[in-house]
């Protein structure tokens, strides 16, 4: 497993990197911690190598959230940010972060960040975070977390991904009902959207990060306001936990 630190504080920095190290070894897991105090050494090479990425949020120069923000497509690993306070635990779950640890940190606090990003990580959650559709290059597993939205048109639903896109023949109704209300959307008959990848709400659309806009069925707004901030809650608690 390939971990990353960054904290502008040394100190900071060996006290979450031996917490990290002490976790693991109750494991059978190898593990390599690369630790930085600069921001800005971390490139997208290492992002896209990284399966679990602590950053901290306020550092010289650099605002860890807004870079993670701006470098998410090269993230694919967990994203856990570490800070002194708890004004951007809303924000941090709008970039799909698994996890919010307040400075100290203490070694339980650590073990449960960990805990939660293997848990999307292991085989145990494989089953539950996939679906299989039938595209032309036959039976496809996506992971449900890539998904940005889905889209219909005559009859061919297209699923896109974070740099990819698949096309299927699935009707969309099929397709919401193998997702998680909790995570997913229905706007209107053409779509299904992941919440996480919201960026606006507004009272007539969304607007997904990336830009798309997507209009909200006019006699379902108000569920489907209901159903996103029903999402929110859900996040905030799951982050404050």
């Amino acid at each position: 497993m390939n971990i990353i630190v960054c904290d502008d504080n040394k100190v900071d920095l060996k006290i979450l990197r031996k917490n990290i190290i002490d976790c693991l070894s109750e494991t059978d897991i190898e593990v390599q911690i690369d630790t930085f105090q600069d921001a800005s050494a971390l490139t997208e090479d290492l992002l896209a190598k990284c399966d679990i990425l602590f950053m901290d949020i306020y550092m010289p120069n650099t605002n860890g959230f807004e870079l993670v923000k701006e470098k998410l497509d090269s993230i694919h690993g967990q994203v856990v940010f570490v800070t002194a306070t708890p004004d951007f635990a809303v924000d941090a779950f709008s970039v799909n972060a698994r996890h919010y640890l307040l400075k100290p940190v203490t070694p339980e606090a650590v073990r449960e960040a960990l805990t939660r990003c293997m848990e999307h990580m292991g085989p145990q959650s494989e089953a539950s975070s996939v679906i299989e559709v039938k595209t032309s290059l036959g039976t496809t597993s996506i992971p449900v977390e890539r998904i940005v939205y889905i889209e219909v048109f005559n009859k061919i639903s297209t699923i896109y991904v974070r740099h990819s896109e698949f096309q299927t023949y699935t009707p969309l109704g099929s397709l919401y009902e193998s997702l998680n209300p909790d995570n997913f959307m229905r706007p209107n008959r053409s779509f299904i959207i992941n919440m996480d990848y919201i960026e606006d709400f507004q009272y007539d659309h969304i607007v997904l990060k990336g830009g798309n806009r997507i209009n909200l069925s006019r006699q379902n707004r108000k569920q489907l306001r209901e159903q996103y901030q029903n999402y929110l809650l859900n996040k905030e608690k799951d982050l404050s936990q």
